[in-house]
């Protein structure tokens, strides 16, 4: 979690790339978050396994992601992305 939109990042760690996490792509074209209340990138779907890590305390979550960018790469900028999938998770709580 970070302070500001969208509220979920991952680093690519290694580089200095971050992906901001949205639901899908109709989330991050349209804004609308799945259940049509709210905004997208400050409650995206996540996989479970992260759902329960994130809420209601904030974490360091280590993990393997795949992920699925949501528009081109531009070096020094955010990327969109959602997560497909998560394995490997540790936490480290803050």
């Amino acid at each position: 979690m970070a302070n500001g939109s969208p509220s979920i990042r991952l680093w690519h760690i290694g580089t200095h790339h971050v992906y901001g996490i949205f639901s899908d792509l109709e989330g991050f074209r349209t804004g609308v978050a799945p259940d049509g209340i709210g905004i997208d990138n400050e409650g995206p779907d996540i996989p479970d396994a992260l759902q329960t890590i994130f809420f209601p305390d904030q974490s360091m979550v280590y993990a393997d992601f795949e992920i699925c960018p949501l528009e081109p790469r531009i070096e020094g900028h955010m990327q969109a992305a959602c997560i497909k999938s998560v394995s490997h998770v540790v936490v480290d709580k803050f």
